[in-house]
């Protein structure tokens, strides 16, 4: 899979940030291996699946913990709270051939949830973090960074 022009740019553009952020670099390869994988799939929009690699790399933790729910440690919950987090904020899916945020319902069914309240739950415990915690919300931003938001 070559890298075109635009892509180069977005290279250097994560590169740069992550440097700046001291931003894990396997949690840069991953958001670039994705980003390159699914653009055609998502038609450049960023996937579900993809949120959830990049987040889980830059909080250290396997996809297979964020994405189970009998995992409630700490560390696994917050990783799990981001990635709902991020996905409704950045993700769209396709429907009646428009582009539409991803629902709540989607995002629970992405994480093995039956309800759509646990995604609705983990968004605003993020926003009431990102308010008290400014490292959080500086890592939710660089992982949106990272995917290119």
């Amino acid at each position: 899979m070559g890298v075109n022009g635009q892509d180069e740019g977005y290279l250097s553009a994560i590169q740069h940030v992550a440097r700046k952020l001291n931003v894990p670099m396997p949690a840069v390869e991953e958001a670039i291996k994705w980003r390159l994988i699914n653009q055609n799939e998502f038609e450049g929009r960023i996937s579900p699946k993809s949120v959830v690699h990049v987040t889980a790399e830059y909080f250290g933790v396997g996809c297979k913990e964020i994405v189970d729910s009998t995992q409630r440690f700490k560390y696994v919950l917050r990783a799990r709270h981001a990635a709902m987090y991020i996905m409704r904020e950045v993700c769209v899916v396709r429907a009646w051939g428009k582009w539409k945020p991803v629902s709540y319902q989607q995002i629970a069914f992405n994480f093995n949830k039956r309800r759509h309240t646990s995604a609705l739950n983990a968004h605003s415990i993020v926003l009431q973090h990102m308010e008290k915690d400014a490292k959080y919300k500086r890592d939710i931003t660089t992982i949106m960074s990272l995917l290119g938001r």
